[in-house]
């Protein structure tokens, strides 16, 4: 009997199309769309000065992100998985001072507030918390939508 009912709903997602996992990836993936702008962070520690933070601008779309800091904007692809703990990003620039590099870090979500944790490109291991001490290879920082995604 068991066996029955394991494939009767593994035939019940194939029809049925994506995985919980798929599908929370697709619910938090929708949700980032938009342009986000940057509120505060903290960098190996210390405060991010607040002009300087103003100047940060993630914007998503689809499965790519434009990262600007500075007015210079870097292309990326970003993954995301919302089913482990803590919520995973991973983002991978194809241009700019961190081409080829891969910054893994957490997030956390809600409605028009985003707040990331990232490696420092790529040096470190996945954080596993909301911090940046000083003399970590982490950046902290809150983001608040700018624009609503499409």
């Amino acid at each position: 009997m068991t066996s029955h009912v394991v494939l009767i709903s593994t035939a019940a997602l194939l029809l049925l199309g994506d995985t919980p996992r798929e599908a929370a990836i697709k619910k938090d993936q929708q949700a980032f769309q938009g342009a986000w702008q940057g509120v505060s962070g903290k960098s190996k520690g210390s405060k991010v000065p607040d002009d300087l933070i103003k100047q940060t601008e993630f914007v998503f779309a689809g499965d790519k992100l434009a990262v600007k800091t500075s007015g210079l904007p870097r292309d990326a692809a970003y993954r995301i998985d919302p089913t482990v703990d803590p919520k995973s990003i991973d983002i991978s620039f194809s241009e700019g001072s961190g081409k080829e590099k891969t910054l893994y870090g957490i997030y956390e979500f809600d409605g028009d507030h985003l707040k990331l944790c990232l490696t420092r490109r790529g040096k470190a291991d996945r954080p596993m918390e909301f911090h940046s001490e000083a003399g970590s290879e982490t950046d902290l920082m809150e983001l608040q939508r700018a624009k609503p995604g499409k």
